[in-house]
């Protein structure tokens, strides 16, 4: 199911087609009925809408969403087809990305932070090809980064100690759960074992990864970091050799 590995082209699919498909079908039904539940989603885990894209985003914002995904950026919302404009919302953004979209929101009002749902996003105007591609150079502006989705294994151990531990409500109505009496020996190899996640820790980094995607998300993180430091060097070597040459070429006075 987690098969999201290269840095570039994952979800690759004829956008063209896919948008005038589903423009095609509009036109012809004047809307989806209430009874199509294609779109009409509240909320989906990002691991779901990946893993069946068609189901719950409209084909305009899909290459949008692909590049986002591609950098390891999640979506939060998009806009569906009852909207007069597209929009993309993120969630576990970078702190680089939130600096460069505090920059992109200065200096185009086509980037946006929503503050009634505490999150950032970009939207173009109108539904057509030209909105959705428009869409895609505007998620092309976003970086390459890390996910955040993992816990260090302290934080892990703990919140596994929690499982069916006592809930209480503390003075400001907050919903305070407590440790499990009987989990209060467990160790994290038991913990990882007993959730099944033994693959999903990395000792190195002190990580315990959400899920099996997340965790290549993060490698694809590491790869993109080793190709541009290994073109970095190479260029470094060429301009050494280049400088080499143009040094024993001068004439020895």
């Amino acid at each position: 199911m987690c098969d999201i590995i290269s840095i570039e082209g994952d979800y690759a699919m004829d956008d063209d087609k896919r948008i005038e498909e589903f423009m095609k079908r509009v036109s012809e039904n004047s809307g989806l009925q209430s009874s199509d539940t294609q779109y009409q989603y509240s909320y989906v885990e990002l691991e779901n809408v990946i893993n069946n894209p068609n189901e719950y985003i409209i084909p305009q914002c899909l290459p949008a969403c692909e590049i986002l995904w591609n950098k390891n950026i999640e979506t939060f919302m998009v806009s569906n087809n009852e909207d007069d404009h597209l929009y993309v919302l993120l969630t576990n953004i970078s702190e680089d990305n939130k600096n460069l979209l505090d920059y992109l929101i200065q200096q185009d009002s086509r980037y946006f932070f929503d503050h009634y749902r505490s999150t950032y996003g970009f939207k173009s105007e109108g539904v057509d090809k030209a909105a959705a591609s428009e869409l895609s150079t505007l998620a092309n502006q976003l970086k390459m980064q890390d996910t955040l989705r993992f816990k260090t294994s302290e934080k892990f151990l703990s919140d596994f100690k929690m499982t069916g531990g006592k809930m209480e409500i503390d003075e400001y109505g907050h919903i305070i759960r407590q440790e499990n009496p009987e989990l209060s020996n467990v160790t994290l190899e038991d913990a990882l074992r007993r959730t099944g996640k033994e693959q999903l820790y990395v000792e190195q980094e002190n990580r315990v990864y959400e899920s099996a995607m997340y965790l290549q998300w993060h490698q694809r993180y590491l790869d993109s970091i080793s190709y541009v430091i290994n073109n970095q060097t190479q260029g470094e070597h060429g301009d050494d050799q280049e400088s080499g040459r143009s040094s024993s070429s001068r004439p020895r006075k």
